[in-house]
């Protein structure tokens, strides 16, 4: 039997939300229909492609910048014919505005674009009018969140009829609920019994890292004993060591960079908090959830369609630093609250979120443009 080759388009090789959405996606198609691999459009650094590998899931770097911007237009088209690609899927309207010219004339049988944030679309005319014409071109178009959906509807302008709201999903296996939470944590005080929290995510301005460290400045004052496991890299790495210092939260603070033992740290961990004031719909999250870790999360984007205050997590405001302690002490404190919301967590991923059932979907799109194409 002939496989079909999906190969997914992502910007770079830094480990972020939709480039793990992407080699999920990957990871959990049908192998014996689908030969699925990940292109990267440009050359930065980065673990995508360890990641990639653990997963054994192929992957090329098209390396895409503006210096050899005059010769896109043979780089794309000779690897899409070189790797024989079916489907091109394309993660990001701005990622596909850049190689939509240079599609036609390969033996690529259908599109499909997913968006999975609106900050930069609703701050460019520019990406807005790529929206709409990506909306049009492509045999499906997918975001990430009932949230997204409505803003292309009424912001954009585009169809309801031309987008389909598919969830990120979940490895519920990879991502279980821990037998017995640890403190295994290396970079921990040896024999640390306080409270762990742990927060994922690129150190950039849209997760607002500096409320939840104001928020553990009164958690400090108040003498509750807790740390806060910060993991993931980006362009305010050194602006966030420098407020964990300025704030006195040397003790309190542990800065851990990107890492690739991410489903290891949640366990070891007690609460899950997201700080962000801007959000699609965060992987991580859901990844948490599926953890059993109870979580504090700012009220925004597409997450309050998925955590509900008080069944399954706790919602705060955005940018909000003292509600944001006071949500984090409350679970300090009531034990038994924590446990109930972890549970809930978990069930809600595995009966809606489940990674095989969201691979399904698009498996589903998949065989429609296969099909109408044969």
């Amino acid at each position: 039997m002939n496989k079909s080759r999906i190969a997914h388009l992502i910007y770079s090789r830094m480990v972020g939300g939709s480039e793990m959405v992407a080699a999920n996606i990957c990871a959990h198609l049908d192998q014996e229909h689908y030969d699925p691999v990940v292109l990267f459009l440009y050359p930065e650094p980065g673990k995508m492609e360890a990641v990639l590998s653990e997963m054994n899931i192929p992957c090329h770097g098209i390396d895409l910048t503006r210096w050899n911007k005059p010769f896109r237009r043979f780089f794309l088209p000779n690897i899409l014919n070189r790797l024989s690609v079916d489907i091109l899927h394309v993660h990001h309207v701005s990622l596909y505005s850049t190689v939509a010219p240079y599609i036609h004339g390969t033996g690529v049988q259908g599109v499909v674009v997913t968006e999975h944030a609106k900050y930069s679309i609703s701050r460019s005319v520019k990406l807005q009018q790529a929206s709409r014409q990506a909306v049009e071109q492509a045999d499906y178009f997918t975001v990430i969140s009932k949230n997204l959906h409505r803003f292309f509807v009424q912001t954009i302008g585009v169809s309801r009829n031309r987008l389909q709201v598919i969830y990120n999903g979940v490895d519920t296996k990879r991502f279980h609920s821990a037998v017995q939470r640890g403190k295994g944590i290396n970079i921990l005080p040896k024999g640390f019994q306080g409270t762990v929290f742990i927060t994922v995510g690129r150190l950039a301005e849209a997760k607002d890292h500096i409320t939840l460290f104001r928020a553990a400045t009164i958690l400090v004052e108040k003498g509750y004993q807790f740390c806060i496991v910060v993991v993931g890299d980006g362009e305010l790495m050194e602006t966030m060591q420098q407020a964990q210092k300025d704030l006195g939260l040397q003790d309190h603070v542990f800065l851990l960079g990107t890492r690739t033992d991410v489903p290891d740290l949640l366990q070891q961990a007690d609460i899950f908090v997201l700080s962000s004031k801007r959000e699609g719909l965060p992987m991580v999250l859901l990844e948490a959830m599926s953890t059993a870790l109870p979580v504090i999360a700012t009220n925004v984007g597409g997450i309050p369609e998925i955590v509900k205050h008080k069944e399954n997590g706790l919602l705060i405001q955005s940018q909000d630093e003292k509600e944001m302690a006071t949500a984090m002490e409350r679970l300090i404190v009531d034990k038994q609250l924590a446990k109930q919301l972890g549970a809930g967590a978990r069930q809600t991923v595995v009966e809606q979120y489940s990674l095989d059932a969201i691979s399904n979907q698009y498996a589903m799109l998949y065989n429609n443009i296969l099909s109408s194409g044969s």
